[in-house]
């Protein structure tokens, strides 16, 4: 298991990977919102758990979980329960306004 606030880039080793990389990256080769995002690729080893991109809803892959779903912005905070293998949210109490075009949408 990884934690990262940002990404990876799943071409390259983890110890290629600057601390900046690790909490900022989305697409490493692409551009930012607009994808692909480092998820849409990532086959592990390590699962990766994952925020700085904010999803309409937890992303949930074999290798990938991204728990960011936009608890500042008025979506919920999640968290994951690795005991239970399960999601918890609760609503946001208050928040900042977020353009849609900055909410993923994991399909």
């Amino acid at each position: 298991m990884l934690v990262v606030h940002g990404g990876i880039d799943p071409q390259r080793s983890l110890a290629d990977h600057t601390v900046e990389e690790l909490l900022t990256m989305r697409s490493p080769h692409g551009d930012g919102y607009d994808g692909p995002f480092w998820y849409d690729d990532y086959d592990g080893p390590y699962r990766v758990f994952f925020g700085h991109t904010v999803h309409d809803h937890p992303v949930e892959r074999e290798h990938a979980v991204g728990l960011d779903t936009g608890c500042v912005y008025g979506g919920t905070l999640t968290a994951y329960d690795y005991r239970n293998d399960e999601f918890r949210t609760v609503e946001a109490k208050t928040h900042q306004e977020r353009a849609n075009s900055k909410i993923v949408d994991p399909a």
